[in-house]
C-alpha cells in the first residue's frame, strides 16, 4: 500500500491498526486493509494520483456509494473507501479518512 501513496504529492499517515502496531513496534493480529489519513483539502491529490481506483464516499451512517472525480465530500463524510480497481473483486477496501 506504500508504493501508491508515495506517489501523493500531500501529506499521509498510517492511521487505525496499523499506526498501533507500529507505535507498538509489533504486530498484535492480521489485517485485510489498511487506513490512510490525509488532510481533507488535499483529498483531490489522492484521487488524482490514484486514478483508475474504485473510490466510495461512506456517507453517514455509513452507506457506500460512488465517489466521483473532483467530487468534494460533505463535512459530515470522513471516510473514503478505495481499491485498485472494479476489476479487483476480492481485494478489500482501503479506508482513506479525512479529518476536518
Amino acid at each position: 500500500m506504500a508504493r501508491p501513496f508515495s506517489v501523493v504529492p500531500c501529506p499521509c499517515w498510517v492511521a487505525g491498526g496499523y499506526a498501533a502496531e507500529l507505535a507498538a513496534g509489533r504486530a498484535f493480529r492480521g489485517h485485510d486493509d489498511i487506513d490512510v489519513l490525509v488532510p481533507r483539502r488535499d483529498q483531490h491529490h489522492v484521487q488524482r494520483a490514484l486514478r483508475g481506483w474504485e473510490w466510495r464516499a461512506a456517507d453517514p451512517p455509513g452507506s457506500p456509494r460512488p465517489w466521483r472525480p473532483g467530487e468534494r465530500p460533505p463535512a459530515g463524510v470522513h471516510d473514503i473507501w478505495c481499491r485498485p480497481g472494479p476489476a479487483s473483486c476480492g481485494a478489500r477496501y482501503s479506508q482513506l479518512n479525512l479529518p476536518g
